[in-house]
């Protein structure tokens, strides 16, 4: 009993940072799809933005093996921790993505431009 009960945290757990990490994707591909252009004569150096739904996409399908792999054999307290850390680190995609995508909403042009 005490290994089912590992196995079924660690897969809920992996799947909720499934679901986080596929909302960090959306609101990351919103925020790129939506904001606006640098002005003239500026440039963006470093664009996290555009990366940010790929690695979110991309933790979003290795927090979707965790879940099915926890699911099928979740019997390990190692497969605990790394869900728990896997939810965390989702969530922390979430937030900053939320963050961008709110920050951008209404904005004349883009805060990360930058002039020489």
């Amino acid at each position: 009993m005490h290994s089912y009960s590992h196995r079924r945290f660690s897969g809920v757990t992996a799947g909720v940072a499934t679901a986080l990490s596929a909302g960090a994707a959306l609101f990351a591909g919103g925020a790129l799809a939506t904001r606006p252009p640098c002005p003239e004569g500026y440039v963006r150096l470093i664009d996290v933005l555009a990366i940010w739904p790929v690695v979110s996409g991309v933790r979003a399908a290795l927090s979707l093996i965790l879940a099915l792999f926890s699911v099928w054999r979740g019997d390990r307290p190692a497969r605990v921790v790394l869900s728990v850390l896997a939810v965390v680190v989702s969530g922390l995609l979430l937030v900053g993505a939320v963050g961008i995508w709110q920050s951008l909403q209404g904005a004349t042009y883009d805060p990360s431009c930058w002039t020489f």
